[in-house]
This record gives structure tokens, C-alpha cells and sequence, in this order.
């Protein structure tokens, strides 16, 4: 365990990440990156742009291979698994933007994200939950993805992940170029989703909020976990308030 997450809780993680590099062409961006999820928790990973919160999720999720390091999901070895072989061993991305399909309808968005043989038998169990917590989406189940608002595409973002029927939910960047109302839509949305037992990583730039919802979190900055602890230890750290609350 490195010294930055000594304040962290002891707990068996349901994912562990250790010694992360990764990169793109010879450009390394991950160095060394390490950092445990707890199971039923909300871990935050905070950070400016360009601080590698997208490499790093990309790099979980099995789209970008570190050059080194380990990851590790429920005690189990992840290194070898391509992306949707983690998506069927309970890890779902929602992904920077959005990335949905803009001609397909809300339906058959979430019908691609139930595509896994794991998920496909629960398709009905599944889409009904899907439009019980996003309900303007049931409104507009036969309209394309592509004419919904930001925030219903984002809804959509996260119901398409549900529908694979994770364990683990890594949320990148979820309120980006969101109106506050839908900001605080999702981060309430998390708490909610947590109650309901799953597990959430979740990378964000919106410091006071995501430390207000989360158990725990870590700062990531050019590539390098700088400080990790308990949300709260974090919230009144003072390098945390000077550097990205502005107090």
C-alpha cells in the first residue's frame, strides 16, 4: 500500500488497481498508478483536466493496456481480459461524452447494453428498472439517442450501463457540460444507485459535490496518485481546499 493511502479504510477491495503505467504511443500518462474501490462504496478520483482520470478509467475498463502494473476485480486477475470480458465479470463504463450510438432509439441503446449472455435473459427485469429510475426515458423509449438533451443522453449513458447488470460502475466525467439541476440529478443518482448495492468509481471535476456523496477518494495529478482518505479527511484537508475549492 502506498504511503498516499495509508488514511483509507482496511477492507477487502472489490477492484485493486497497482503500479498502473499506460500510455499512448511512446507519451506515458499513468505512472504508477495504484488505488482500491471498496465494495458497496463511492470512490472518487478527483483531478484537472489532463490530470489521466480518463486513461485510468480507460485502462480498468479494459480499453487502453497498461504497459505495466496489475489490476485486480474481486481477488480475481484482470490483466489478461479484453473489455467485455470485464463487462461479464460486472464492470460497466460509462464513458467521457457520452459515446452513444445517435441513430439508434433509446431502446435499442439499451437493448446493446444488455448484450452480454449474462444480461440478455434479465432484458425485460432489466428495462424496467432502466425507465423506473429514468423515467423520461420510458417517455421517449422510440425516439433516436441522437435528438435527446445532453442530460437525457447522459441518463441514457447510465441506463445503457445498467443493463449489463454490473457490480462495479465506473463513471467518467458524468456531469460534464451538464445544467446544475441534472448535476445534482446524477450525483443524487449515485447515492441511490450505492443504497442499492453497487459499487461506483467515479471521476470528477466537481470537488465539493463528489466529496459530499462519496466514502472515499484520491487525487490524481499529471499521471500520479498525490493523496488518498476518507471523503470527508479529504473535504477538510487544506491542500484540497486551497487548490480546488478555492478557499
Amino acid at each position: 500500500m502506498s504511503a498516499v493511502a495509508e488514511n483509507l479504510p482496511a477492507q477487502s477491495p472489490l477492484l485493486e488497481a497497482r503500479d498502473l503505467v499506460a500510455g499512448y504511443g511512446a507519451i506515458e500518462v499513468l505512472h504508477g498508478v495504484s488505488l482500491s474501490v471498496l465494495p458497496g462504496s463511492i470512490t472518487v478520483l478527483l483531478g484537472s483536466n489532463g490530470a489521466g482520470k480518463t486513461s485510468l478509467m480507460r485502462t480498468l475498463a479494459g480499453l487502453m493496456a497498461p504497459w505495466r502494473g496489475s489490476i485486480r476485480f474481486d481477488g480475481e486477475s484482470l490483466d489478461r481480459l479484453a473489455a467485455h470480458e470485464r463487462v461479464g465479470r460486472g464492470i460497466a463504463l460509462v464513458p467521457e461524452g457520452r459515446m452513444i450510438f445517435p441513430h439508434l432509439t433509446v431502446e435499442e441503446t439499451l437493448r446493446v447494453g444488455a448484450y452480454g449472455a449474462w444480461a440478455r435473459p434479465h432484458f425485460a427485469e432489466s428495462l424496467a428498472r432502466a425507465y423506473a429510475l429514468f423515467p423520461r426515458l420510458a417517455e421517449r423509449r422510440r425516439q433516436s439517442a441522437g435528438a435527446l438533451s445532453g442530460g437525457e443522453q447522459q441518463m441514457l449513458a447510465i441506463a445503457r450501463a445498467l443493463m449489463a447488470r454490473p457490480r462495479l460502475i465506473l463513471l467518467d466525467e458524468p456531469t460534464l457540460g451538464l445544467a446544475p439541476k441534472m448535476a445534482r440529478f446524477v450525483f443524487d443518482l449515485a447515492r441511490e444507485l450505492r443504497s442499492a448495492g453497487l459499487t461506483l468509481l467515479l471521476a470528477e471535476q466537481d470537488v465539493r459535490m463528489s466529496l459530499a456523496i462519496a466514502d472515499q477518494g484520491y487525487v490524481l495529478e499529471n499521471g500520479r496518485i498525490v493523496m488518498a482518505g476518507a471523503a470527508g479527511d479529504l473535504a477538510a484537508d487544506p491542500r484540497i481546499r486551497t487548490s480546488y475549492l478555492g478557499l
